[in-house]
């Protein structure tokens, strides 16, 4: 019972409901995976689009095919941690025929998803907890008071 009321910020987080906006902190293989089982469980319609910065020490080519299936758009940007893994590496391991953008502040890489958002599309973004600024300043909303 204890589990079916948890919030547990950062895990499959709705920013938004209409259209889905939704933050995770998926970070490695595993929890990407685990993000994009639940993603594509959602059956969004339309294109969506994904914004992502990682480590830099994350090996993640293993689940780039799986990303690509799930995500119309891919925008790699750097958040604002330690060793963050450079945008523009970050992209070439994406498919060059993907429709990838490279866009190194993290708020203008969420206002570029919100300008790709459609009625019938989803955003998600993923890949540290160090996105919370970025959201919190654009989607005025604050972690602490949730």
């Amino acid at each position: 019972n204890g589990l079916k009321n948890i919030a547990w910020h950062g895990r499959n987080q709705f920013i938004q409901k209409t259209p889905p906006i939704i933050f995770d902190v998926a970070h490695n293989v595993e929890s990407i995976r685990s993000f994009v089982d639940y993603y594509s469980s959602l059956n969004i319609l339309g294109n969506s689009t994904l914004i992502i910065a990682i480590y830099f020490r994350k090996q993640i080519h293993n689940i780039i095919p799986l990303l690509e299936l799930a995500f119309h758009n891919i925008i790699c940007t750097e958040a604002d941690i330690r060793h963050p893994m450079p945008a523009n590496e970050l992209a070439n391991h994406f498919n060059v025929n993907h429709s990838v953008r490279i866009i190194i502040n993290p708020i203008a890489a969420i206002k570029k998803g919100l300008d790709n958002l459609t009625c019938d599309g989803g955003l998600a973004i993923i890949g540290t907890h160090h996105f919370g600024p970025s959201i919190e300043k654009i989607f005025k909303i604050s972690f602490d008071s949730l």
